[in-house]
């Protein structure tokens, strides 16, 4: 994409904060907090929009995790995102039995 400055409309067109307004149906964030790709004031601003235009989401912070989540808590990352699956596509929990 060269620079910002060299494509300023590919950046822009780039940005999912110019689709925010699109989001349909719900949406599951999971951030590292030491991620170097995706930086935590940019995940912080991306909820601000979707507040702003009253989206619903939900968020899985992990502290000192980097982009794609790994080692223990890759468990815990699979295991929210089946439950978000059951819960929103499937209309029903994942362990009926587990509140």
């Amino acid at each position: 994409m060269d620079t910002p400055e060299e494509n300023p409309e590919g950046y822009k067109f780039g940005s999912v904060m110019t689709h925010a307004e699109k989001l349909k149906g719900q949406l599951l964030i999971t951030h590292g907090t030491m991620d170097d790709n995706v930086h935590m004031q940019n995940i912080i601003q991306l909820i601000e929009k979707f507040q702003e235009l009253d989206k619903d989401f939900e968020l899985m912070i992990y502290p000192n995790s980097r982009h794609g989540v790994g080692g223990k808590k890759r468990a815990h990352v699979i295991r929210e995102s089946v439950q978000f699956w059951f819960k929103h596509f499937l209309g029903r929990k994942l362990n009926p039995e587990i509140d």
